[in-house]
């Protein structure tokens, strides 16, 4: 049996990396195989590897096989630069880790085991996008996987720019002894009050928590003395942390509706390229590129990770 395999990654419109794996065994034949792989594990190499292990699989007890790939890093991995790994407990020449290790072991049991049963195994090396028509076909699954992978994360994705989520959103809370047990109105508050006593300026804290509006909250913070960014940046994270961490455990009817969005990933769509996305949410569903880090909602992703 002859098969072809491939691998692809893209780079979605979150910026991150989304792979798929293909295996190919003839023109719209039923078995062809097309593997989304999730975007924390996407690498051309990996989605490659991936296709050839799924190939042996799929054919564990087929005699005579030939795999045919454009990937020699794989071919190199699966039968030369593997047994060196071995003697070396699967490490490299510079002591570092060898990059999927596992899937390559795995790979490599399953060669042993059909040599141990006197099955031969080929692993051979086609150039890609060269018209060869397996090769094509392989590609075309592993694309089509890839872009499943995208879609599957954006449905997956709740985005928002208001609403519960949001640190507008009203909802009474105190903080710990720690942070000094004061009550705020909301996560807006607390975030740029603790912004005024990062940076000593008690002046501009006292009229923040003053204040019992957002955006009053807000405009206040902006103004905050002696503000040095690179200082903020290294603990802005870990203040939105705690802030959302007191909001929703202190508030059981939004602490429900956080852990009922668990396994989703929480995106703030506005124009904010710190805190957001830096595009809207109808921008975000179109699919274009994200321009912001989305801060708060890894922060309050955080928060319900703790939580559950």
């Amino acid at each position: 049996m002859e098969v072809y395999t491939d691998g692809s990654c893209i780079t979605g419109s979150d910026g991150l990396r989304y792979g798929g794996a293909g295996v190919w065994f003839g023109f719209d034949d039923a078995r062809n195989t097309h593997v989304p792989i999730p975007s924390e594990s996407s690498t051309n190499q990996y989605a490659e590897l991936l296709a050839i292990n799924y190939a042996l699989k799929l054919c564990r007890n087929v005699k005579s096989l030939v795999i045919n790939t454009d990937s020699q890093y794989s071919i190199k991995c699966l039968t030369v630069w593997y047994k060196t790994w071995c003697r070396n407990e699967w490490k490299t020449s510079t002591n570092k880790d060898v990059l999927h290790s596992s899937l390559i072991k795995e790979s490599v049991s399953i060669l042993e085991y059909r040599i141990s049963q006197g099955y031969s195994t080929s692993l051979e090396y086609v150039k890609g996008h060269s018209g060869v028509e397996g090769n094509e076909g392989a590609d075309k699954l592993a694309r089509k996987a890839s872009s499943e992978s995208h879609q599957k994360a954006m449905e997956s994705t709740i985005f928002f720019s208001g609403g519960i989520l949001s640190q507008f959103w009203s909802a009474e809370f105190k903080s710990s002894v720690e942070d000094g047990e004061v009550e705020y109105t909301c996560a807006e508050q607390w975030h740029h009050h603790q912004k005024a006593i990062l940076f000593g300026d008690l002046q501009s804290a006292q009229k923040i928590l003053e204040s019992r509006e957002p955006r009053d909250q807000k405009r206040l913070g902006k103004g905050v003395r002696d503000f040095d960014r690179q200082v903020w940046m290294s603990k802005c994270f870990d203040i939105a942390v705690r802030g959302n961490y007191y909001k929703f455990s202190q508030n059981k009817s939004i602490c429900r509706y956080l852990l009922a969005t668990k396994g989703k990933r929480l995106v703030e769509a506005r124009d904010d390229v710190v805190w957001g996305i830096g595009i809207t949410p109808q921008m975000a569903t179109r699919g274009v590129k994200w321009r912001g880090s989305n801060l708060l909602g890894k922060a309050i992703m955080k928060v319900r990770d703790e939580m559950l």
